[in-house]
């Protein structure tokens, strides 16, 4: 058996995770990684009975949005983490598969998964998310980003 810091991981590459509303979503261990939150959780685990149950993520409150932090994660489970100096670029475009992932979106969606790449610690999400948001809102008033992201009129009263 390797004495490597990883002895403590569990020897099984599924895991589960789970929104406030009850929704659970399996996950890969690679695609797990790409949350450092998460990722930490794991390397912290002492390995015994501790993944039996559902990974809790309280701020992730809906069942939609996990499973497309889930469906980003799967697929982007290879790429090496976002470095400092790549997160402080300006993305130009966003790749074709971000691009066609996110753009189906409507902005409750779009907005709750910002929150939640940026509760679990996923950069490159967080990065594409925000620019995808930034893109949408060009031209719009503050007024207009009222309405448009949070469903306000000008005096902040819900527009229903």
């Amino acid at each position: 058996m390797s004495s490597g810091t990883s002895s403590s991981t569990p020897s099984f590459s599924g895991f589960r995770l789970q929104a406030t509303d009850g929704t659970v979503v399996p996950i890969s261990l690679t695609a797990m990684r790409q949350s450092t939150l998460l990722a930490s959780v794991v390397d912290n685990c002492d390995g015994s009975d501790a993944f039996n149950e559902p990974i809790q993520c309280p701020n992730v409150t809906q069942g939609d949005i996990l499973r497309l932090v889930v469906t980003w994660c799967e697929r982007h489970q290879n790429d090496g983490p976002m470095s400092d100096a790549e997160q402080r670029l300006a993305v130009k475009e966003l790749p074709t598969w971000d691009r066609q992932f996110l753009d189906p979106l409507d902005n409750r969606q779009l907005f709750s998964l910002i929150c939640a790449a940026n509760y679990l610690h996923i950069a490159r999400l967080l990065h594409y998310s925000c620019k995808m948001a930034a893109q949408q809102s060009e031209g719009l008033t503050p007024n207009g980003m009222r309405k448009l992201y949070f469903g306000m009129d000008e005096n902040g009263t819900p527009t229903g």
